[in-house]
């Protein structure tokens, strides 16, 4: 079989995804596999037309394509992201459509599953035959029984496509068009910041009507000027080129050449409340602003947005692409931010579209003001624990920076470390091991689970409890 390996990584061969593919290579000879840098010459399909024709025409004449990807900030790399939107600009899905398709990543399983998702829906939007995908850690590779592991799922990759098996749709299309927003006349009251700084980060309003109007009504309901940055704006360079340099004292390459770096020090670091406004691009946002936060990789893995409350603004169906709205949750909560609301343009009505912009505005504020984060969830919960571990351990070098930002933070909070933890759970170990003992443990653990809680609540909420009948409590 003829076997085209669409490349994700800026460092072309030199990735270890690539790693990956070219020992897939090795032990299946009888196939021929064609590498495809896309991602690392971007720029060259975009300014040469017979560059780009020439990689969609060994997709074509190829029997099976391998997206193969490291892992950036919960997807693809932005210039990976932009191959996809070239496709279809360019009106070249045609050279996928009935094609097998697999995928393999590398990455230390930091929403891995956000990443892969989003390539099953682009490979399923362009009428592929997905099969399956495989997300390996960077290390797997020099494992023998991983290496069979990983063997065993080509195999089966290779019998889907050889043997033409049937494969599932998990996807649906996005077909949508949304009606066009116009603010309604209703009039709101003012909202004073009191001193709280609001920024919207946009990403080309002047091409997203709605997304424009969206912003312009959001700004209209506070009683100051509110900043807006426009990606479309401002000087990007380009995207992370994987190289590192930020590792160790948290620099970048792209240091004093373009505006990606003052914008995330002195604008959104020195805001109370980030409106992100961005338009849908197939399954995600543009690649633009892929790259832009991509780029956010100068402070390497360390939360950037402690403190702020955010909103994202959003041209495009949401409700339909729950994976979206999966990285916005999982991003905000590991950046250490609040997610205040989600708002897009899907089919409503002016006036209440113009409520939720104004509710929204409104909370945000009083969000800001009185501090408010809540508990995070198992997304930023499982984020802050993977690079804890991941740092303190095998990455330690040469994410230096991180290293120090952890120690600096309390961010190595490891549970192991608490002695009365682990004095009580010894202690408890033997007690429960008499069966007297442990039959009085097993007979009140409802009770005991709630007794440390007893102090802080009024004796009317102690009686619901049940850990007093109702008349002692009252008395005490």
């Amino acid at each position: 079989m003829k076997i085209a390996v669409l490349n994700g990584s800026p460092k072309g061969d030199m990735s270890v995804t690539m790693q990956y593919a070219h020992y897939l290579a090795q032990q299946f000879p009888a196939h021929t596999f064609t590498d495809l840098n896309v991602c690392s010459r971007i720029h060259a399909l975009e300014k040469d037309r017979s560059a780009f024709d020439e990689v969609i025409e060994t997709v074509r004449e190829s029997d099976m394509v391998l997206w193969a990807f490291p892992l950036y900030v919960f997807l693809v790399h932005g210039n990976y992201k932009r191959f996809i939107e070239l496709v279809s600009e360019r009106n070249a899905a045609d050279a996928f459509a009935g094609k097998y398709a697999a995928a393999i990543s590398t990455s230390i399983h930091f929403f891995d599953h956000t990443a892969h998702n989003y390539i099953r829906g682009v490979a399923e939007d362009m009428g592929m035959r997905y099969v399956s995908f495989y997300s390996a850690h960077m290390r797997d590779l020099l494992d023998k029984e991983k290496r069979a592991s990983f063997r065993h799922f080509f195999t089966s990759v290779l019998d889907a496509a050889e043997n033409q098996r049937p494969t599932s749709r998990l996807y649906a299309p996005l077909d949508y068009a949304p009606p066009v927003f116009e603010p309604s006349d209703d009039r709101y009251a003012p909202i004073d910041p009191a001193g709280q700084k609001v920024l919207v980060i946009a990403d080309g309003l002047a091409d997203h009507g709605n997304l424009r109007r969206m912003v312009d009504r959001f700004r209209s309901f506070y009683a100051e000027a509110v900043e807006v940055i426009d990606l479309a704006d401002i000087k990007l360079l380009g995207g992370c080129q994987g190289c590192l340099k930020c590792a160790i004292r948290n620099t970048c390459a792209y240091d004093g050449k373009d505006d990606v770096r003052p914008i995330y020090e002195e604008r959104i670091g020195h805001a109370d409340i980030v409106i992100f406004a961005l338009p849908m691009t197939d399954r995600f946002f543009s690649a633009r602003f892929k790259n832009f936060t991509d780029r956010r990789f100068f402070r390497t893995h360390q939360p950037q947005m402690v403190g702020k409350q955010v909103v994202y603004l959003i041209s495009g169906p949401v409700s339909r692409e729950k994976n979206l709205e999966e990285i916005v949750r999982c991003f905000t909560e590991f950046d250490g931010a609040h997610l205040t609301d989600i708002v897009s343009d899907e089919p409503q009505n002016a006036g209440s579209l113009d409520a939720l912009l104004y509710d929204t505005a409104r909370r945000a504020l009083d969000n800001a003001a009185a501090g408010y984060h809540p508990p995070v969830t198992c997304r930023g919960l499982s984020a802050q624990k993977i690079f804890r571990d991941d740092i303190w351990g095998a990455l330690r070098f040469p994410f230096r920076a991180d290293h120090r930002y952890y120690r600096r933070h309390g961010m190595y909070d490891f549970p192991q470390r608490d002695i009365g933890a682990r004095i009580r759970n010894a202690a408890m170990a033997v007690l429960s091991a008499i069966p007297p003992v442990r039959n009085g443990i097993e007979r009140d653990m409802k009770k005991y689970m709630i007794i440390s809680y007893q102090h802080i609540l009024t004796p009317k909420a102690k009686a619901s409890t049940g850990g007093k009948n109702a008349k002692e409590t009252a008395a005490t």
